[in-house]
């Protein structure tokens, strides 16, 4: 597992929905909201492309530990 830890032990892996750090509300701030934890979590560059690839959020469901229908 040597390879796969961070050498940063600032970095975070975000593998669930962390609801301690809050919840968005998915309105039109939801970018400026979700971009104070995003930098932290992600880092800068990281959290734009993220974005850029989940804004078709259509496919997303916005409810938690839900899975989308087919």
């Amino acid at each position: 597992m040597t390879p796969f830890v961070s050498k940063n032990p600032r970095e975070a892996f975000l593998n669930y929905r962390d609801l301690d750090i809050g919840v968005n509300s998915h309105g039109k701030n939801a970018y400026a909201e979700g971009m104070v934890y995003g930098h932290k979590y992600f880092k800068e560059t990281n959290y734009k492309r993220l974005t850029m690839i989940l804004e078709n959020s259509q496919k997303f469901t916005r409810k938690h530990k839900q899975t989308p229908k087919p």
